[in-house]
């Protein structure tokens, strides 16, 4: 079963001039004769650089064989990106339309998945190109964010990025839970469930900045993890359903297996009580609950001891594309009102679309942005800005790292514009 989502309608499409890495700089590959070619950057164009890919990414990741063409067919091939060298792939990556939330509004993003460069092409420059062209694509096709998890921060750095939430492992040992109730209905999901289990999602997900806005290929690996279909159960109070999970078994070394929850949503107390009890009712089986959550969500909250282990998995990086489009697209806290005078600079990659001035003016939760406008009275990096702008970091803490500079006054009134809660995200891409 997949679900449909707001991301869906967003469809990643070639931009027309598919050559970005002619435009601008033009990175060179050096070979071991002083020979340079130019790298050229494109969608997979036929089945010989689709399995070309497919071998570089099951060197790179340790994919097994099987599993990359499923990957690819749900990825969907116009969503493959490859490099060449000469008549040579060595490279590539996937694109993956989405939203992303912030401030409560999704704000359209591509996800970049799968980076990888082939084993004898690296340490010559060939992952910057791949990102640069890959960034100069995404902006052209209209993407205001680009969000990743990186394998390594100072390629994805020279491209843009910067770290802008976290990604925890929650770990809860089944014999931690204490009784807490069974008055709700838990149920299996069904196909019916598909729109209701999507509308308690959204519920969540547009409280938390950071969450994704999930198109196919994300509830994809929800529902189907690594070739394992995950069991769906849901939690209705009083006939809504207010909070839902879906699990693997894993293997545990104590217990005959773990489960893996590949997506668990509280959206009430109760709800979070109910899906608790469930698990304690599998602890003669079970040794540890094992999910992507958030130290202060529901299922936390309601445990009466601090009894899971919350691992830092990942810190996700985002990547503002166009700066401009980005501050519109978000939502503000009703209340915050004013104006912010921005001057950007330090992109290398989209210098025209982004460094300089912007006013970008607050009021009702949205924002207009005058690009060229204002008095520039906060000066910051477009990596620190996308820290800042995900409320990973506020601009004090941005400021400390080098990132931003201007008087306090100035600081103070973007910090009170992007305030909220910590970004975080509940899923893998």
């Amino acid at each position: 079963m997949l679900l449909h989502s707001l991301a869906d309608d967003t469809r990643i499409v070639a931009a027309d001039h598919m050559d970005f890495t002619t435009a601008g700089h033009r990175p060179k590959r050096q070979t071991g004769s002083h020979m340079s070619h130019e790298y050229r950057y494109s969608c997979v164009e036929d089945d010989r650089q689709a399995a070309a890919l497919g071998e570089i990414l099951r060197h790179t990741f340790h994919f097994p064989p099987e599993r990359v063409p499923r990957f690819f067919e749900v990825a969907g091939r116009e969503n493959l990106r490859v490099l060449h060298a000469g008549g040579d792939v060595i490279g590539g990556l996937v694109l993956i339309p989405m939203g992303q939330f912030f401030g409560g509004r999704s704000v359209k993003t591509a996800g970049v998945a799968a980076v990888a460069i082939d084993q004898h092409e690296r340490g010559r420059g060939a992952a910057s190109a791949l990102m640069s062209s890959a960034v100069r694509e995404m902006r052209a096709m209209g993407f205001s964010l680009s969000s990743l998890y990186p394998a390594t921060q100072p390629l994805y750095r020279r491209a843009g990025y910067e770290q802008a939430g976290t990604a925890y492992r929650c770990v809860l040992p089944t014999a931690h839970i204490e009784a807490v109730g069974r008055e709700e209905r838990i149920r299996p999901v069904t196909d019916a469930d598909a729109s209701v289990i999507e509308r308690c999602y959204l519920e969540r997900a547009r409280r938390v900045n950071g969450h994704l806005d999930r198109g196919r290929y994300i509830w994809s690996r929800v529902q189907n993890h690594r070739g394992t279909e995950a069991r769906g159960f849901v939690v209705e109070c009083d006939g809504t359903v207010e909070g839902y999970t879906y699990l693997i078994r894993q293997d545990s070394p104590t217990r005959p297996y773990n489960l893996l929850c590949t997506d668990l949503v509280a959206n009430s107390a109760s709800a979070a009580r109910r899906l608790l009890q469930f698990f304690a009712d599998h602890r003669s089986m079970v040794g540890e609950v094992i999910w992507r959550g958030s130290p202060v969500d529901a299922i936390h909250l309601s445990l009466r001891e601090q009894a899971v282990r919350d691992e830092v998995k990942d810190h996700w990086m985002l990547r503002l594309l166009d700066a401009a489009c980005a501050f519109e697209g978000r939502g503000y806290a009703p209340g915050v009102f004013g104006e912010i005078h921005l001057e950007v600079h330090g992109d290398d990659v989209l210098p025209e679309v982004n460094n300089g001035r912007l006013l970008v003016q607050v009021s009702e939760g949205r924002a207009q942005v005058q690009r060229g406008a204002g008095r520039g009275s906060v000066r910051v990096h477009i990596r620190g800005l996308a820290s800042i702008y995900s409320g990973f970091l506020s601009p004090w803490q941005a400021r400390a790292a080098g990132w931003i500079e201007g008087e306090d006054d100035a600081i103070a009134r973007l910090a009170a514009a992007l305030a909220g809660a910590a970004p975080w995200i509940a899923d893998d891409f």
